[in-house]
């Protein structure tokens, strides 16, 4: 999998993954199995992303690495690999546990904050 960094944060939908893939030069991707550059298109795959306004399927592409040949997702940063969960809401929860915890944590300990 090769993450891609988006300087801006928009909501994640086809014309925008779009328009994100057309500004890579594959011959420049670095194959994150071999570390050597130069990665061709492979195919592409749908995979569910949830978004504000519900699901959708994205298209996302796959490149192979032309030296080991093998194939790699590319996806922005802004997608949490394997999940449909948008990386706003993870971030949300994975915040709310951490507080419930050390909450739990001070009630367990008896220590007041």
């Amino acid at each position: 999998m090769i993450i891609i960094h988006c300087d801006e944060v928009n909501e994640v939908s086809q014309e925008n993954y779009d328009r994100l893939i057309k500004q890579i030069d594959l011959i420049q991707l670095e194959c994150p199995h071999c570390n050597h550059t130069g990665t061709k298109v492979h195919c592409y795959y749908d995979r569910p992303v949830k978004e504000k306004s519900g699901y959708f399927r994205l298209l996302v592409l796959r490149v192979q690495c032309q030296f080991c040949e093998k194939t790699h997702a590319i996806l922005p940063e802004t997608i949490v690999p394997y999940s449909s969960v948008p990386l706003e809401d993870t971030i949300t929860i994975t915040t709310y546990v951490f507080i419930l915890l050390f909450i739990t944590q001070q009630d367990v300990v008896g220590v007041r904050v």
